[in-house]
Order: structure tokens, then sequence, then C-alpha cells
């Protein structure tokens, strides 16, 4: 939810500064409100990409709390192979004729 009002900052503070450029060339306002709304805009940005970095955490913290680290396969994962997804296909090492290759099978 905080990162939606964040968005919707970002998305104003973009507005305000287009309507402050404008009346700039208008000669109705000074650049000072010209970069105090680009200010406006880095905060705004700054602010959201903080959220959505807290939100990752949080979720990485909630994964260690559960027992289990992101990307890391669980039994249900495993009974779960036969959806022929590709995340859940494992590369293996196999010698083929001498050489030592890659091969796609399902874990």
């Amino acid at each position: 939810a905080q990162v939606l009002l964040l968005e919707e900052s970002v998305r104003l503070a973009r507005a305000n500064y287009a309507v402050q450029v404008r009346d700039y060339r208008l000669g109705i306002v000074t650049n000072l409100e010209v970069l105090t709304a680009l200010a406006g805009i880095q905060t705004a940005e700054r602010s959201l990409l903080n959220a959505r970095i807290q939100t990752l955490l949080a979720d990485i913290r909630l994964h260690i709390a559960a027992g289990k680290m992101p990307g890391m396969r669980t039994e249900s994962d495993v009974s779960n192979r036969r959806t022929g997804h590709p995340e859940f296909e494992a590369h293996t090492i196999r010698p083929v004729a001498g050489q030592i290759a890659f091969q796609r099978e399902a874990v």
C-alpha cells in the first residue's frame, strides 16, 4: 500500500514539475520554483526506491523466518517438477564422448 502511495507521489511530483516549467517559460515563476519542483521529484523517487527496498528486505526476512531462503527449493517444489516449468529444471554435468557437457533434466 505504501509503494502505491509513493508511486502516486512520484506521478504528482512530475506533474508539478511540468507545470512549473510551463509557468517559468511564461514568466510566472522563477527558476527557484522549477528547481524546488525538481527536488520534489528526486525526493519522491528516493522515497519510492527506499520503500521498494524495504519491501524486498521484509520478504527476505519472512523467508528466513520460515526457514526457506528465496530461490531455495522445498519438497512441494520437487513434487511439482512434472509441470515442465523451467523453474523446476536443473542443469547437470554429464560426460559426453570424453567431454563434459551441460544437459537439462527435470529435478
